[in-house]
């Protein structure tokens, strides 16, 4: 038969003995654990007393002889991400719980996700319950964390310059040279994508969905010489050319459009494609590229071209800049400029007091058609209306010999010159060796010199036939002179390297070389005649 609640607690009271010893699992704060039990238990400071043992867990004193029943509590902190569970034994001879109630309370009253819930935590949190242990906030359950998506990103494989001018090495600023175009060539990376990624959505510890931010897509344009490879997400150029980056679109032009005039705003344009100009080229600034399109002027600037230059206006100079193109130069005028192309130069009006140089023909052949003032070099023809004007002064119109001739000549006779004195110095230093008792070792210096010296005088035989082969070479086989409709009196006009002056102004004339008599001859501008005189009827 069990003994009356009472008679036992007279009997401890008669004993003067504890009424309950209770221990804490982990270390807590003094002041802290004084807080807690008072709440759990709703007793006063003075009805308890505490120790702490070596390692800092707590000992609770309860010199108190009140019935109390044991105590529960959850807490969900974390924004719903943490259950915390809190179990206090009975005092004397409080209530205790049962493990039924305790999961009843989580699961029915505090709606715990029973999935989410550490069911070994929770049964070792209940044996320590059991042995008189307060247990105190431990976690015994975690909710799942949601993971957001990353947005969509991508990497650029060229480098966005800012416009910038250039720095010179004296520490000046080039104000003209800004450096703002960026080019790649065909197969080039331009930009690799890397998708948004899926989220994972979470969960509270009482089953709350989070759903997880979706990642943002980042729409890349496809635009003019561009393709995208699914494989590896990478963008890559189609063809050579100026890329540009504008409002997520990715452009790969083979043309370089300067909408307006070649400026300080825009700076000096070097680009490997054709580039278009809308304005002008003001004065001393420069275009380089493959092909140029001006529709303006071009004023003392220097445009050079790999192919064909256009200007639609003109080209005009004061001394400053030079037009150079490896094809053919097109322009409704020129007036005081400098001029070079490789095929022709095509003047749609009037050339005037400038310095045209053409590797096949120079043609002036509608509108006004004039050419007068300067000097113009043409290979194979100088095609105009008029070659000169009423009181204008005598210039010079040179076809049949490459203009870069002479030069080249002066260039490998300098070369054979000085190869001829480096002979001079070696023969001297041969015999000087050879007069000696030289040793074996400057036997061998010797054998090297004399090789060397082969090698020189082979160089130096070589030079004149490579003359002969670049005179005949730089020499058209049938160059004239055409003015369709009048030459001007004094003009002068020079086939090979033999002179003719107009002597009276012509209504037109065409001029060829007599190759019998080694004169440049004057015939009517519409005969077609064969260059050898023996042949004419």
């Amino acid at each position: 038969m069990q003994e009356p609640a009472n008679y036992w607690k007279g009997y401890l009271k008669l004993n003067n003995m504890s009424e309950s010893v209770i221990k804490t699992t982990k270390v807590i704060e003094h002041l802290e654990l004084v807080n807690i039990v008072e709440q759990a238990y709703g007793i006063s400071k003075n009805d308890f007393r505490i120790e702490m043992d070596k390692n800092g867990c707590g000992f609770v004193h309860v010199e108190s002889l009140i019935d109390k029943g044991a105590g529960l509590a959850l807490d969900i902190t974390n924004g719903g991400m943490k259950a915390k569970l809190s179990l206090f034994p009975p005092l004397n001879f409080g209530g205790r719980l049962d493990t039924e109630s305790v999961e009843d309370f989580l699961l029915n009253e505090k709606k715990l996700d029973t999935e989410l819930i550490n069911w070994d935590k929770f049964k070792e949190c209940f044996r320590l319950y059991e042995e008189g242990y307060i247990v105190y906030q431990e976690v015994i359950a975690e909710g799942i964390e949601k993971v957001d998506c990353n947005d969509a990103t991508y990497e650029l494989h060229f480098e966005l310059t800012e416009r910038k001018p250039k720095v010179l090495a004296d520490g000046r600023v080039d104000f003209k040279d800004i450096n703002n175009i960026v080019m790649v060539q065909e197969d080039d990376k331009l930009l690799t994508y890397f998708a948004e990624t899926e989220g994972i959505d979470g969960k509270t510890v009482q089953g709350d969905e989070l759903i997880a931010v979706k990642g943002k897509k980042i729409n890349i344009n496809k635009g003019n010489g561009v393709e995208f490879n699914e494989e590896d997400s990478i963008y890559y150029a189609t063809l050579a050319g100026h890329i540009t980056f504008n409002k997520m679109k990715l452009n790969v032009n083979p043309v370089y459009n300067v909408d307006g005039d070649v400026d300080y705003s825009e700076g000096n344009v070097d680009f490997q494609g054709t580039v278009k100009i809308s304005g002008d080229v003001l004065s001393g600034f420069s275009v380089r590229a493959k092909n140029i399109i001006v529709w303006g002027i071009a004023r003392d600037a220097e445009l050079i071209a790999e192919e064909d230059i256009t200007v639609r206006t003109g080209i005009v100079s004061t001394g400053k800049g030079v037009t150079r193109a490896g094809n053919t130069v097109t322009t409704e005028f020129i007036e005081g400029a400098e001029v070079h192309a490789g095929i022709a130069v095509v003047i749609k009006n009037h050339c005037y007091n400038s310095k045209i140089y053409s590797e096949g023909e120079i043609l002036a052949l509608s509108g006004d058609g004039i050419l007068n003032g300067g000097e113009f070099y043409a290979f194979s023809n100088v095609e105009a209306k008029r070659i000169g004007q009423d009181n204008s002064s005598s210039f010079l119109i040179h076809v049949g010999v490459k203009h870069f001739l002479e030069k080249r000549i002066e260039e490998l006779l300098f070369s054979k010159e000085s190869i001829e004195k480096r002979l001079k110095t070696t023969d001297k230093t041969i015999k000087m060796m050879a007069g000696k008792n030289p040793n074996l070792k400057e036997k061998e210096q010797i054998k090297t010199i004399i090789s060397d010296r082969n090698k020189l005088y082979k160089r130096y035989e070589s030079i004149d036939k490579e003359i002969e082969t670049l005179i005949k070479k730089s020499m058209h086989p049938m160059p004239y002179v055409l003015a369709k409709e009048s030459i001007g009196e004094g003009i002068k006009v020079v086939i090979y390297n033999t002179e003719h002056i107009v002597p009276l102004k012509t209504p037109g004339a065409k001029f060829i070389f007599n190759q019998n008599t080694g004169h440049v001859v004057m015939v009517r501008p519409d005969e077609d005649l064969e260059y050898d005189p023996k042949k004419r009827k």
